[in-house]
């Protein structure tokens, strides 16, 4: 029984440190536009794909690098023993990637380009001489600004196949906003968990600058407004579930909690709010 539970553990593990699960996460959380945006979808299909493969290769690129430092965090250790594994994974989706890239490119060339930017802020957030991640209070506004642009912006350009920018309206201006604070929201617990790391390698954080308790007061506070945000009574149910899950783990954050709490119920929420809005958008 304790060697079955030993190798549950591994494999699970395995989910959650090759960024399989967040790179689900992503690949959902930009479906979910067109849920909300119907006349999106063949654009959130295509870029679905896109974010699923771009995160799984930059989440871990990032990993990769930071372990070649001298190690103090068996997350990072894992990376360095799982290299070989990880640098086979990303060659099979780049080549699985090539395939759709080829037959879709022409139609979605404008959003791919785009998406350029993105990908470039989101190598430049971790990579010397830049390490954007660095800049005070900074981090969370690059990872939610790279999530919500390539997540949600740029599939609403498209109206159907067409391209415009005037497919962004109210609605798809609120939208964006609402996605914008529930990323930035969710990324608090991680830097309270990394409080101690990122004070060692002076990366001001909302907990390293402010401390853990007004760290929280203002991600419950953006959770809140991200409630706010919502247009329609499908969404305030979907906004109202997804954040008050939201506050709770925000409370209950610390430094110390188990590596499931935040790799998987807080990441979590980003396919809860999928689900929610299969549930209450996909019959209209």
């Amino acid at each position: 029984m304790k060697e079955a539970k030993n190798i549950a553990e591994k494999i699970f593990d395995f989910f959650i440190y090759s960024n399989l699960f967040i790179s689900i996460a992503s690949f959902l959380f930009t479906l979910q536009t067109a849920l909300h945006f119907h006349a999106s979808a063949s654009a959130s299909a295509f870029f679905a794909f896109t974010n699923f493969v771009s995160t799984f290769i930059l989440y871990n690129l990032q990993r990769l690098y930071q372990s070649t430092k001298p190690l103090a965090d068996h997350r990072l250790l894992w990376y360095q023993n799982n290299r070989r594994v990880l640098f086979t994974m990303i060659f099979v989706l780049l080549s699985l990637y090539y395939l759709v890239f080829k037959v879709n490119h022409e139609v979605f060339s404008k959003g791919l380009l785009l998406y350029v930017p993105a990908a470039a802020l989101s190598v430049f957030y971790f990579l010397p001489p830049f390490a954007l991640r660095r800049m005070p209070v900074f981090k969370i506004f690059i990872i939610s600004a790279v999530w919500v642009f390539s997540g949600a912006f740029i599939p609403l350009l498209y109206n159907d196949l067409s391209f415009s920018f005037s497919n962004i309206h109210r609605q798809e201006i609120m939208y964006l906003l609402s996605q914008f604070c529930f990323i930035a929201a969710i990324c608090i617990p991680f830097d309270i968990r990394d409080i101690r790391s990122d004070i060692k390698h002076s990366v001001k954080t909302l907990p390293a600058s402010y401390g853990i308790s007004r760290a929280k007061s203002i991600g419950i506070i953006v959770l809140l407004v991200y409630m706010s945000l919502a247009q329609n009574t499908q969404q305030l149910t979907v906004y109202f579930i997804t954040g008050l899950l939201g506050i709770l783990l925000m409370f209950f954050s610390e430094e110390h909690r188990h590596r499931y709490y935040y790799s998987v119920l807080v990441d979590g929420l980003i396919i809860l709010q999928f689900c929610l809005s299969m549930i209450l958008f996909s019959g209209n």
